[in-house]
């Protein structure tokens, strides 16, 4: 009896600690980073991808950024020409499938810009709308710029901000800055962008911070490769999830094509650290129009559906042939505990011992009743069978529980 007694005991205690993580596997996300993992679903491709083609008479359309506002998606983009300069298109759409051309918005239209004007990002603050752009010199180094509008749905609305470029990249940054991305927390704007090349294998990105959108002061670099990747990371865009969860998505230069990895988080804007914890890409290339790589990630949460995301992505079917997809996809954000990584792992630790308990226990209560078979009755024999079975479901049940959250 007291085998048994002690068996139960640990059982229980087992089946508390496998309910404290089930129900903290439910409470809202608290800034505790090692315990945070978002789930995703299966991205799901639009079957008639492309959906954004290339105007006539140019080579291709890559470096979507989309927005949503007052019922429609804008999607602003580079227009490449033949003669590898570029400039800036935007087309919109109802339902994120079908967009119109409404023309082009930003050309090449003074010194820091005159040989290339694209990657922007489109940025909504209060009833104005901004894109930030790099834009290309004669000379091959690219900078930062910004345009505005009070409306959107007109093309050639856009006015250049008069003290363009508000970022220049610099010979600390490799004399690189582009590729930005803008996030508003507070009152501080945020403004991530590659920096790397001339010589650097490794880009990464970069931060600056601003009280105005228009002067910026350089914060460093936030963003490095890991091990993982061997030339660098291009076009992240960074998304808030939550109020105090932000997620990198970017293009990964890791395989022979490109492709998009959603591999960094943060909580404060400035500590970033993995989250694709398996360490798999987002999304390659699967298809003729995007055979050649699958890269500059746009991502928004779905305005009908909170736990949906939709993304715009750039494709190459091979040798620059750059049109713009998009597809959607499931996630919910799931903290692992309330509490932090060394007490987890502590918690961890007991239910383990506590588990191992549960083992002796069967043993020892398999033992005890083949000792005692001939001075027990059938009944007897078959209720220490059925507790050695409870005991085993309620071991496994609980490693399942724990397990499937780590």
């Amino acid at each position: 009896m007291k085998v048994r007694r002690n068996t139960r005991i640990g059982a229980c205690l087992s089946i508390a600690i496998a309910g404290l993580f089930l129900i903290t596997s439910f409470v809202p996300f608290n800034a505790v980073a090692d315990n945070i993992y978002i789930r995703y679903g299966s991205i799901n491709e639009y079957a008639s991808n492309p959906v954004v083609g290339v105007p006539a008479g140019e080579a291709s359309v890559k470096d979507p950024s989309v927005i949503y506002s007052s019922g429609m998606y804008y999607m602003a983009y580079s227009v490449c020409r033949t003669n590898g300069s570029a400039y800036i298109g935007m087309s919109n759409s109802t339902d994120f499938h079908s967009w119109t051309y409404m023309g082009m918005v930003i050309g090449n239209n003074y010194s820091w810009d005159s040989n290339n004007s694209g990657a922007p990002f489109l940025f909504q603050d209060g009833s104005t709308y901004y894109i930030y752009w790099q834009g290309k010199n004669t000379t091959g180094n690219w900078s930062i710029g910004v345009a505005s509008t009070s409306t959107i749905n007109n093309a050639s609305s856009w006015t250049q901000y008069a003290g363009n470029p508000i970022l220049v990249g610099n010979w600390g940054e490799t004399y690189y800055a582009y590729d930005a991305s803008v996030l508003k927390v507070g009152s501080t704007y945020y403004l991530y962008y590659i920096c790397g090349g001339y010589g650097v294998p490794a880009r990464g990105t970069s931060l600056a911070t601003s009280p105005d959108k228009f002067n910026w002061t350089r914060y460093g670099r936030v963003i490095s490769p890991s091990s993982s990747y061997v030339s660098g990371i291009e076009a992240t865009n960074i998304l808030q999830l939550q109020s105090n969860l932000y997620v990198a998505y970017f293009t990964d230069w890791n395989a022979s094509m490109l492709q998009i990895t959603g591999d960094s988080y943060s909580t404060d804007m400035l500590t970033w650290t993995d989250v694709n914890k398996y360490n798999t890409p987002f999304l390659t290339g699967l298809h003729a129009w995007d055979a050649n790589g699958a890269s500059s990630p746009s991502m928004i949460i779905d305005p009908t559906n909170a736990g949906q995301l939709l993304l715009a992505y750039q494709g190459d079917s091979g040798g620059d042939a750059w049109t713009i997809g998009v597809a959607s996809v499931n996630f919910d954000v799931r903290p692992l505990a309330f509490i932090d990584a060394q007490s987890r792992a502590l918690v961890n630790l007991v239910f383990m011992i506590f588990a191992v308990g549960i083992v002796v226990g069967v043993v020892a209560e398999g033992t005890s009743s083949l000792r005692k078979m001939q001075m027990r009755t059938a009944e007897q024999m078959m209720k220490s069978l059925l507790n050695m079975v409870i005991y085993i479901v309620i071991g496994m049940a609980s490693l399942g529980i724990i397990y499937s959250m780590v």
